[in-house]
């Protein structure tokens, strides 16, 4: 998994993972509202990293463990960070 290169105090490397790796896997989708679910098994409908609410058209990004965000903010994310932010398991591989 393609890390990204960071010289510093830390080490030569940070956990992030490059913009190129995060746009070549997982999956985006269309947020609709319409989302047919029952309620006992309904995820979120907001983005725990920004706290804001999924909106109709936004793109989300699907990671392997089925947690779901902004397209910019997990990105973001990602920069600094590999895993979930939900449930810690590696995001993509």
């Amino acid at each position: 998994m393609p890390l990204k290169e960071q010289g510093g105090q830390f080490g030569n490397k940070d956990l992030g993972l490059s913009d190129d790796f995060i746009s070549d896997h997982g999956k985006v989708r269309i947020f609709t509202s319409s989302k047919s679910s029952s309620p006992a098994d309904e995820e979120p409908n907001f983005c725990v990293i920004c706290q804001m609410d999924f909106e109709d058209q936004e793109r989300i990004r699907v990671l392997d463990c089925r947690h779901e965000y902004h397209v910019e903010c997990i990105g973001k994310w990602f920069n600094v960070k590999r895993n979930c932010p939900i449930c810690k398991s590696i995001a993509l591989y």
